[in-house]
């Protein structure tokens, strides 16, 4: 539950902060790269510790509360304002915006974390030879390769959804470069950094629990 919660918000916010282009040393960066990363590190846990069935399951989970949250608040922009506010325009502009990216971040995210989950497990099996995966060994390999296909698709398609035609056609593959080789960072950070602790406390705190049969299927 927590990693499903963690995960709508992670996406729905980073379809927000998208909407604003910064200037990293001359590479427009939209601001979900500050939090969208953290997306993939939550959906190699939920490989690594309940396999793909549930991973895929709940990437299609979270794209569908995304799917209600943004016609829910698409509805908002039509509700007649109150006389004397003044945000109308500026909360229509900025959602009509985030539209095109919300598209293309759902579409983008679904497909990616399906790769991203397939090439994991097909890590995985190979790292074991080809036995039912149940070591943590390699954790951080199979995490990292698995994000080098899995973002790949990601940004094509939530790139040229969502930016195409919006930049100059140079700053868009800059854009799109350095969205897919930034975010790539970020995530590698994280999953050296803490990722086996993490990894190793929560698989620890479900055996003790209620020890489960890993369905890597």
């Amino acid at each position: 539950m927590i990693i499903v919660g963690a995960m709508s918000v992670i996406l729905l916010a980073s379809n927000f902060m998208a909407a604003k282009l910064w200037n990293l040393f001359g590479i427009p960066v939209d601001g979900g790269l500050l939090l969208f990363p953290v997306s993939y590190v939550l959906g190699d846990m939920l490989m690594e510790l309940y396999g793909k069935k549930t991973a895929d399951f709940v990437a299609a989970l979270v794209v569908v509360l995304n799917i209600i949250a943004m016609i829910t608040l698409g509805l908002v922009v039509y509700l007649p304002p109150f006389p004397g506010w003044s945000g109308q325009e500026a909360y229509a502009t900025i959602f009509k915006f985030s539209v095109r990216i919300t598209v293309g971040s759902l579409a983008g995210y679904l497909l990616s974390q399906l790769t991203n989950n397939w090439a994991f497990l097909k890590i995985h099996l190979w790292q074991d030879r080809g036995i039912k995966p149940r070591s943590l060994r390699g954790y951080k390999l199979r995490a990292i390769g698995s994000s080098l296909i899995g973002r790949l698709v990601d940004n094509l398609i939530f790139e040229i959804i969502g930016f195409l035609g919006i930049l100059p056609f140079a700053d868009f593959v800059k854009q799109a470069a350095g969205a897919y080789v930034e975010g790539l960072i970020v995530e590698t950070l994280i999953v050296v950094l803490i990722s086996d602790p993490t990894i190793k406390a929560v698989k620890e705190y479900i055996d003790n629990d209620m020890p489960i049969e890993v369905p890597y299927s």
